[in-house]
């Protein structure tokens, strides 16, 4: 590992950095910190093979085509299962945010042994890089990360980033958030929300410290007629059920023969999503975008953007939509989701799986011009309160915070 003399060292531990609204976060701040003057570690079990751009990345992937004498890591691929990578960690910016991975091989081991070694590796990751402070995203990361980190006296910061009920399921993980949680020096919620049902001894460690957008976001709103789109940007999971969307859309298409949904992202569910649509004689009206890097380029003139999950935190396509002044519609999919959006005036919001009200919404916002840019204009208000320059800085006063 490179020296960087008596920088503040934050390792940031997150399961890869695929395209994803946690993983984006978790970019954003690195490269905030690290042009803060701090030296920043990404911690990752696996590697992607579509992952967001890193740029002041000290790795670098290598293809076919590499120097043999340079020591090479070898990163396993997580939507690749049994594929491998080689990764030069040396190879990008001198002095940038470094990147270490902690995947083991776990065959011919028990469950018990496998974890055993998990543990292992990941705590020897902490000895050998000496964090002042450890930030993690999600699930199990977050509880491994605490128990790992214990001993060394390392404080760790976690963070939940969808509903607990997403993260922690099932009841053994509940009992492991509640037991690890209280040993955290801090728990990063996005909503006030995420905290009511709580235990004290976790409650009392949480802040809400929502996303800061990325400032491609924050422009002028688009002015003149819009385009006859509807997008939704996201994860094609079931989680985000796309269906749901794709039957409003289906319901008032006849209505408007010159409007199309379009659908940017990728997943496990597209291709049955591709299917679906497919199905129901939508394969020209419904278009499949895929990952793209100039999202707010693309949908900054759409007629309204539509988010249809059943279940998130705090979601960044949402946010970003309003920043831009998009005409947005919702599923009441967060704790109180009236925090981001109040109904009928900065935005619409439905119940969950709801189709006949997502098409009614839909069919509302193309009627009426004046609501739909009524909406819109208040939506935009929000890149106020989540421009990069002021949330990032409520990070960097809580680890101070924490790390003082």
């Amino acid at each position: 590992m490179e020296q960087h003399n008596n920088k503040k060292h934050i390792a940031m531990y997150i399961g890869s950095l695929q395209k994803g609204g946690a993983e984006h976060v978790m970019v954003n701040l690195a490269e905030y910190f690290w042009s803060r003057g701090y030296h920043v570690t990404l911690v990752t079990t696996y590697i992607a093979s579509n992952e967001y751009e890193v740029p002041h990345a000290a790795w670098k992937v290598i293809g076919s085509d590499f120097d043999k004498s340079k020591e090479l890591v070898q990163a396993s691929i997580v939507d690749k299962p049994g594929k491998k990578t080689l990764v030069d960690p040396h190879g990008g910016i001198e002095g940038g945010i470094d990147r270490i991975f902690s995947d083991i091989d776990d065959s011919g081991l028990s469950r018990l042994g496998a974890f055993k070694k998990r543990f292992d590796t990941l705590k020897n990751i902490w000895k050998d890089i000496k964090p002042d402070l450890i930030l993690s995203f999600i699930g199990k990361n977050n509880l491994m990360a605490i128990m790992t980190a214990k001993s060394l006296h390392i404080p760790v910061v976690v963070s939940v980033r969808a509903k607990f009920e997403m993260e922690y399921p099932s009841k053994a993980m509940k009992l492991a958030m509640r037991y690890t949680f209280p040993k955290a020096a801090g728990v990063v919620l996005q909503s006030r929300g995420a905290s009511m049902l709580l235990p004290e001894s976790i409650k009392k460690k949480t802040v809400v410290l929502p996303n800061s957008i990325n400032p491609d976001f924050i422009r002028d709103m688009f002015k003149g007629d819009r385009d006859k789109t509807i997008v939704t940007v996201g994860r094609i999971d079931e989680n985000k059920n796309h269906k749901l969307i794709i039957d409003a859309f289906n319901k008032i298409r006849d209505d408007y023969p010159d409007y199309e949904l379009h659908i940017y992202g990728d997943g496990p569910d597209r291709d049955k999503l591709f299917r679906y649509a497919g199905a129901k004689g939508l394969n020209d009206k419904v278009i499949f975008e895929g990952s793209v890097t100039d999202v707010a380029d693309k949908i900054q003139a759409s007629s309204m953007f539509v988010l249809a999950s059943d279940m998130e935190g705090m979601p960044n396509a949402l946010i970003e939509a309003m920043s831009l002044g998009i005409p947005c519609i919702t599923t009441d999919c967060m704790y109180d989701t009236s925090e981001l959006v109040k109904d009928n005036i900065n935005g619409i919001v439905i119940p969950k799986g709801d189709m006949d009200a997502m098409a009614v919404a839909m069919k509302k916002l193309i009627d009426d011009h004046e609501y739909a840019a009524r909406l819109g204009n208040s939506a935009s208000r929000i890149k106020e309160e989540v421009a990069p320059d002021v949330i990032n800085r409520k990070w960097e006063d809580y680890f101070q915070s924490i790390m003082r």
